[in-house]
């Protein structure tokens, strides 16, 4: 297990736009579960990546994520989109949530986004999460639970499902933030 987040939780819905994007490559994708968002628990040392999918079952080891998931112990090795808020996961279909025909494939560049927006008071972030590889672009955008004022870090975890080893290459990571007056 591999994982990079901030140190500090200061990423919150209501300051109005954050995002951040990572450009990647695996050597092997077949045997790898991914996240990629935003996650309420900086220095995580949990040991599980925040959400992931077995068959077409989630389980969701942070109280707020948002982000996409990869897990190839799903039914359909594609990514999904993702959020819990609270302990309480997304109540959208697992189809919809699915970016049909987007998977990581070996020793190819992958750009995954994940961008959060202010949608004011009362009302959960929207979130637009994109993946683009091997000239494919896939992108889904979800009016989330998410509770604007909740403290979240940028979040990266790789989670090796079997005892072969992987490679991962990180060409950059891009973060945007919106500062609160």
């Amino acid at each position: 297990m591999a994982e990079f987040c901030a140190d500090t939780l200061d990423v919150f819905g209501q300051d109005g736009y954050n995002s951040m994007e990572v450009l990647f490559q695996v050597s092997n994708a077949a045997d790898l579960a991914i996240n990629i968002g935003f996650n309420d628990d900086s220095l995580d040392a949990s040991g599980t990546l925040p959400a992931e999918l077995a068959t077409a079952t989630w389980t969701t080891n942070a109280a707020t994520f948002v982000g996409l998931v990869y897990d190839v112990d799903a039914t359909n090795d594609d990514w999904h989109c993702m959020w819990v808020d609270g302990n309480s996961d997304a109540s959208e279909a697992l189809a919809d949530l699915r970016m049909n025909g987007a998977a990581p494939i070996a020793s190819k560049w992958i750009m995954a986004r994940v961008a959060i927006q202010d949608r004011g008071s009362g009302k959960g972030v929207r979130a637009t999460f994109t993946v683009s590889c091997d000239g494919k672009s896939y992108e889904k955008e979800f009016n989330t639970s998410i509770t604007r004022s909740t403290a979240l870090c940028y979040y990266i975890g790789f989670e090796n499902r079997a005892g072969t080893a992987h490679s991962l290459y990180i060409k950059y990571i891009r973060t945007e933030q919106s500062i609160a007056d």
